[in-house]
């Protein structure tokens, strides 16, 4: 959930992440049909409002705008992450992350 109550639902079998208002309507969505895969975990970083989610082996990282900004992991990998969780902080490093 951002600081504006709206939630985000990874949308494995659409191929995206889809954001819904506290009303539970949508209100827009991130666009992943390149992607081999769809996101299976999203987290929202509640005081920059980025998006981060697993796809295809990797945390994908996306703006407030739902604009791609770059990706940690490694795609070749086997496996990916099972899920994804933000700790209270004011930014995020791929060694915040863990895998």
């Amino acid at each position: 959930m951002d600081s504006a109550g709206d939630f985000y639902v990874a949308s494995g079998l659409n191929k995206r992440i889809e954001e819904f208002n506290s009303s539970g309507a949508s209100v827009s969505y991130i666009d992943l049909s390149s992607s081999i895969g769809g996101p299976q975990w999203v987290a929202v970083n509640q005081s920059t409002g980025d998006v981060y989610a697993t796809v295809d082996n990797v945390v994908e990282k996306f703006d407030s705008s739902g604009n791609y900004v770059t990706e940690f992991g490694n795609s070749a990998q086997a496996g990916w992450p099972w899920t994804i969780r933000l700790a209270t902080c004011t930014s995020l490093t791929p060694s915040t992350i863990a895998w």
